[in-house]
């Protein structure tokens, strides 16, 4: 045959541009190159990083032995990781082509290959490399996975599917193969190479699991001191899978929207080779001819089970398109329409109202492609003749594809002649229920499965005789009752469109959806699905109706015959109810464990609870089998029907049921077990359901004769008998299915774009902390103390930091020797120096100007571990901590018997953070704040307070060059620079008569008394709402002892100086007990400001203290002085003068305490001393001179003691009190105390009770209440 007559004609004109590729094509190209890049340097790149890490840690063991569990557990976690993800990258055996694929050559068919050499030379693409057959329904380019195929242009391969060319005429599949040579042409096919690779790789990754996970699996379950290794790996194999399965999720979408677009330019190939219409027509023909081999597939399965091979499965493939063409009473079907007067606006692919989410698709939904098809209509002419005509040997080719198909079965069968197998194709059609006549009533639905019973089969029976009886059955199965079905058909179609469209499963053409030719809102959908469901309903309650008279009639017709045919015709239907029933009851059941196993394996792993749940749903899949087995004796089937099964009986051919129920121990075995036993139940009952209906229809047809042409009919059968009670599964009543997957799996497995967005946030949180962890392994660690109330700018080397005041933060730095450079925010160098970080893995800690109190504390299980808290304000040095903290937690837990904490001590006020430490770091530590703590900062007067008085000077003209208005640093220029810096201060306030600060800086300057009281007082009155007048008015009411409002003031005081903080709440504290009724005022809310208060609260309760050292004093409170004696220490001379002043104690305690030096005692103790030496008799001169040393208080100080000794009565001690003029609270206390000592029961109760309530348990002896 000459190879022009095989060649069809091909257009006439062409428009030049009609192949050209778009610019979404181009678009989308480029989009699938890029994220296929981003891919591959994401998923190298993080598999380098592991092999780079794990080389780094394990090859720092010999510089850092202390380290080596860190550096050996995370050293080979990073190999294990990175060996995880290098496996996938090692190309497994390539499988071998299919068994059914045949190679053809051009010495075989010469013809063929003669056409695709010309089709290839005319779509200016490569001749093809290897041309395949198969028996598939398909067409294809593929090329062999090799690296050479990777890196370059590849040889290609043509698969040309048989069972395609069976049903497409020659002219439509020169235009299918001018399609797939258009792909040929193609560049962008390098990309689906590419990301097929990828595929593999991310495919090996995400799903299999290999030696690698069996060895995760068995590290996890062993001893538990091991097994959290096992379970932090497992987690991050788990994100980077996550992660992996994200990232080329995109990577496939891309390509698969370039996918999309190839196929459309590759049509566009095809149409300006063989016109519009020949490929529109072969995508037509898919449909069916898919449906067609699928139906081939399963008879030549059938017919293998038989013994009995086919010898052409195409032949069998184009009787099965003539039978369904037959059942559908339908001559067009498979086939193409007619061209009409205008073909190119004829469209032959109806819009559909919604098709699946495009993202995922490789091909685009037909009616699109015949619409890009016809974009620009190209004409040619239809070449119809059969597409076999291009191989040499067309039967002997389909021989062998045939055999191929049985290449996998074991035995060796041989085919039989092909008539045979027609017929028995034919035979397998020849049912009543497929005859046109029925109208398609009895195909693909049931006439039974709407019915409750037996009874609900039946409507009233209206023919009482023969003759209403015979035009009753005229009237039987009219051409409505096809369309009827048809509407069905279509409604229940459209119905579950909408549905989809509602759900998001479907997305509307366009986002529009378009529904009987009107564009509608997505809000509308609602009341679209309930107007279908309204139609659809009608038209089911008309083919159900028409079911029931079908029934009924031929009942009523059966009685007036007698026979017995109405008792026949009605064991036939109660048979195919009872079949159908129990089969879809089998069916709904093993489609709920379905769905229950779906569930329960979404997420790869199966919990206890998940088990149960499969175990409840086979436990339903058991009883719904046990029924059928259990019914079997009760089912009886009669002679013909056993006949035509080829059975004994229906007990006979169901074995005894010997399968157990299902356990959570055996639920995976009982599975594929149970499901040996479905399958062989369900086959029988489809069997038995289909034998019974055709005997059903082959005795109503001929009861319907006998009644027309009015013939007895003799004697029917015996009627078959089903169960009197049996399970019914009505349309609705089906058991429930998860629709949706819990939260979890959800999320496991990414479904939907919330659960999909946070696995891959937690994902990506875990390897990127995996990354943070492993970069900062090995290198050393810098915590940064700033104990300044200021934030400060920290570089270390080039890197800067910035660390909060009262702050931490921490930075990893690499080992070796860093400069180290602090400043203040606005720039000011605090200090610089250079420190050696000098081991690897190791902990250092940077004490910003030493400013901050750091202790290491032992938390232990028992006191014995716990050891002695150990002080340092070290600026640099190296931790063996077990932990670091900003601030000391108040509890900690981990394994061990103990765990030690660094932390900082700087949010305590410095009265208490100062404790344990010794006096040079004390002033290393009060240096640093007085000079760089702001001017308001929270204790900035206490600091200053604890700094030398040599020392000071230079810290208060700094803080004053920096802040010329820094009132607390310009109080103590005052007190130490005399008249001098009062004239300055007052020629600034000259200057400034506005500003409070600086007016309350120059009443300070006034003379000591009334004189600067009054210069107070009137500053205060011009400002009363600035902090230093509030002040000022608070020290003016304590010293004239007016303690409400003092108290009120102070108040105000605390917060707007919150650098006097601690000072004001102790002034707070003890003005507050002095105003109150009685000795219980409340300070419990001023202990956060003067940590102090904490322990003098404890001190005055009824049960122990908790600390040791606060036994004496609590014992000395309750007036116990000998217990107080036995549990202090006698070096503590406080104390001890305490205690021999107290009320009640004993002379030789008095004795010892006189025994003591004079100058040995603080200047207050030495005023109790001068009272017991006075009250013994003894000289107390010495101790009275010690009062000079109360500066601006010392005179009235002595006045008064020395008044005291030559008391009278009451009114000279009235004179006495009136003498001492303004006094803090604090020096009248500790002076009206030394009266109750030296005056014993003649002290005034008044002076007592303030010596009581306005000093401490720790400041004052025992003074009984009066």
């Amino acid at each position: 045959m000459n190879d022009d007559v095989v060649y069809p004609t091909g257009p006439a004109a062409v428009p030049p541009d009609l192949t050209r590729p778009t610019a979404a094509y181009k678009r989308h190209a480029y989009l699938a190159v890029a994220g296929l890049l981003v891919f591959v340097t994401a998923y190298f790149g993080l598999a380098g990083w592991f092999a780079w890490t794990a080389y780094r840690l394990l090859s720092s063991l010999a510089r850092a032995p202390d380290s080596w569990i860190l550096l050996v557990v995370g050293g080979s976690g990073a190999a294990f990781l990175a060996v995880f993800m290098l496996k996938a990258v090692i190309p497994a055996r390539r499988a071998k082509d299919e068994a059914r694929d045949l190679e053809i050559t051009a010495a075989d068919h010469p013809r063929l290959f003669a056409f695709l050499h010309r089709l290839a030379d005319e779509a200016g693409a490569p001749r093809p490399h290897r041309v395949f057959v198969s028996p598939r329904v398909n067409a294809a380019v593929f090329y062999e996975l090799s690296v050479a195929n990777l890196l370059l242009p590849s040889k290609k391969n043509l698969e040309i599917g048989l069972g395609l060319v069976n049903v497409l005429t020659l002219g439509e599949i020169k235009a299918v193969l001018a399609h797939e040579f258009g792909h040929f042409a193609q560049r962008t096919m390098a990309v689906g190479r590419w990301v097929y690779t990828a595929q593999q790789i991310a495919g090996h990754i995400v799903v299999k699991r290999d030696q690698l996970d069996e060895a995760l699996h068995a590290l996890s379950r062993i001893d538990l001191r091991v097994a959290w290794i096992g379970w932090i790996l497992r987690l991050i194999v788990w994100s980077i899978r996550s992660l992996v399965d994200t990232l080329f999720g995109w990577v496939v979408m891309a390509q698969r929207a370039l996918s999309r677009e190839m196929e459309l330019q590759a049509d566009l190939v095809a149409v300006s080779l063989t016109g519009s219409d020949a490929l529109v027509h072969a995508l037509h023909r898919l449909e069916a001819a898919d449906d067609a081999m699928d139906r081939t597939l399963a008879f030549t399965g059938s017919e293998v089970a038989a013994g009995r091979a086919v010898a052409d499965v195409f032949a069998i493939q184009t009787r099965m398109l003539e039978h369904k063409r037959a059942i559908l009473d339908d001559p067009t079907y498979g086939q193409v329409p007619p061209l009409p007067a205008d073909p190119a606006a004829h469209r032959v692919f109806e819009e559909q109202l919604g098709h699946p989410p495009r993202m995922w698709a490789t091909h685009p939904p037909s009616e699109l492609r015949e619409a890009n098809a016809k974009r620009v209509y190209v004409s040619a002419p239809l070449d119809d003749r059969s597409g076999w005509i291009l191989f040499d040997d067309p039967d002997g080719l389909r021989a062998r594809a045939s055999a191929a198909l049985l290449a996998h079965v074991d035995k060796r069968l041989e085919p039989v002649p092909v008539e045979a197998s027609l017929a028995a194709v034919d035979k397998a059609f020849d049912r009543r229920f497929f005859d046109p006549a029925y109208r398609g009533v009895y195909l693909g639905r049931s006439a039974m499965r709407a019915a409750e019973d037996v009874d609900a089969i039946y409507g009233p029976t209206a023919a009482e005789d023969a003759d209403a009886a015979a035009a009753a059955l005229q009237a039987l199965y009219p051409a409505s009752l096809a369309a009827d079905l048809a509407q069905v058909r279509e409604l229940t179609v459209e119905k579950a469109a909408l549905e989809a469209l509602r759900k998001g499963v479907l997305e509307a053409p366009g986002r529009v959806v378009r529904f009987r030719g009107q564009d509608r809102k997505r809000k509308e959908l609602p009341a679209l699905i309930a107007d279908v469901e309204r139609e659809l309903a009608a038209a089911r309650e008309r083919v159900t109706d028409h079911d029931r008279r079908v029934r009924t009639t031929h009942l009523a017709a059966a009685r007036t015959l007698g026979g017995g045919w109405d008792t026949y015709l009605r064991g036939l239907a109660a048979l195919v109810h009872y079949a159908d029933h129990a089969e879809a009851d089998l069916d709904d059941a093993v489609g709920h464990v379905d769905n229950m196993v779906a569930v329960v394996t979404a997420d790869g792993r199966v919990t206890e609870r998940e088990i149960d749940r499969l175990v409840a749903a086979g436990t339903e899949l058991y009883e719904a089998l046990q029924r059928i087995y259990g019914h079997a004796g009760e089912v009886v089937i009669g002679e013909a029907l056993a006949k035509t099964l080829q059975i004994e009986s229906w007990r006979a051919d169901l074995e005894d049921f010997q399968l157990d129920p299902p356990y959570p121990s055996n639920i995976g075995d009982w599975l594929d077990a149970a499901m040996s036993w479905v399958r062989a139940a369900s086959s029988r009952l489809s069997r038995l359901h289909d034998a019974a209906l055709e005997e059903l229809l082959r005795a109503e047809a001929e009861v319907g004769r006998a009644t027309q042409a009015g013939t007895p009919l003799g004697d029917a059968p015996p009627p078959p008998r089903v169960p009197a009670r049996y399970h019914v599964l009505v349309p609705g009543r089906e058991r429930p299915r998860q629709q949706r997957l819990g939260w979890w799996d959800r999320f496991q497995l990414a479904d939907g774009f919330g659960p999909a967005a946070a696995r891959t946030v937690v994902a990506a949180a875990i390897v990127g902390g995996v990354l943070w962890a492993g970069r900062m392994t090995g290198d050393a660690t810098l915590y940064i103390y700033n104990g300044l109330g200021r934030p400060v700018a920290v570089h270390v080397g080039g890197t800067r930091v910035e660390v909060p005041a009262h702050g931490m933060r921490e930075l990893e730095l690499d080992t070796g020797t860093h400069a180290i450079l602090t400043q203040t925010t606005d720039g000011r160098v605090i200090e610089s120096f250079e420190a050696s970080a000098g081991e690897e893995l190791g902990r250092y800690v940077y004490n910003v100007a030493q400013a901050s109190p750091l202790v290491t504390s032992t938390f232990a299980r028992t006191a014995s571990d716990a050891g002695a808290p150990r002080f340092t304000t070290k600026r640099w040095f190296r931790t063996e901590a077990d932990r670091v903290h900003g601030t000391l937690p108040s509890q900690v837990e981990g394994k061990g018997d103990s765990v030690s904490v660094l932390a900082s001590l700087i949010d305590e006020p410095p009265s208490a953070a100062i404790q344990g430490f010794a006096a040079p770091e004390i002033e290393a530590m009060a240096l640093a704040h007085a000079r760089w703590e702001p001017a308001a900062s929270p204790d900035l007067a206490s600091w200053m307070q604890l700094v030398p008085e040599e020392r000071i000077a230079p810290i208060i003209l700094a803080r004053v060059e920096d802040d010329p208005d820094d009132v607390l640093a310009l109080r103590m220029q005052q007190d130490l620079g005399g008249a001098e810096v009062c004239t300055r201060h007052t020629a600034r306030a000259a200057e400034r008569p506005e500003d409070a600060r600086w007016q309350y800086l120059a009443a300070r300057c006034a003379p000591d008394g009334p004189e600067q009281d009054a210069a107070l007082a009137a500053m205060a009155a011009r400002f009363p709402d600035a902090p230093w007048s509030v002040y000022s008015l608070a020290v003016l009411d304590e010293h004239a002892a007016r303690w409400d409002d003092a108290a009120n003031h102070y108040q105000r005081a605390i917060a707007l100086l919150p650098e006097m903080r601690e000072n004001l709440a102790m002034r707070l504290a003890r003005t507050r007990r002095a105003s109150a009724a009685d000795d219980d005022a409340v300070i419990a809310d001023l202990a956060p400001y003067a940590p102090v208060i904490t322990a003098v609260l404890a001190l005055e309760r009824a049960t122990p203290p908790p600390e040791p050292w606060m036994t004496p004093w609590w014992h000395l409170g309750f007036g116990r002085v000998a217990q107080a004696d036995r549990a202090g220490d006698a070096s503590n001379l406080h104390l001890q003068v305490l205690l021999a002043a107290s009320d009640g104690a004993p002379a030789e305690l008095v004795n010892r305490v006189l025994a003591l030096s004079p100058t040995s005692l603080d200047p207050f103790d030495a005023l109790l001393g001068y009272a017991l030496a006075v009250r013994t008799g003894r000289d107390g001169e010495p101790y009275l001179a010690r009062t000079s040393e109360l500066g601006p208080y010392a005179e009235r100080a002595r006045a008064f003691l020395v008044g005291l000794g030559g008391h009278q009565d009451v009114a000279s001690l009235a004179r006495l009190e009136a003498a001492l003029g303004p006094l803090p609270i604090e020096v009248r206390a500790r002076l009206l105390a030394t009266a109750a000592v030296l005056v014993g029961e003649d002290c005034p109760p008044a002076w007592r009770q303030l010596a009581r309530r306005a000093l401490f348990r720790t400041e004052r002896p025992y003074l009984a209440p009066t």
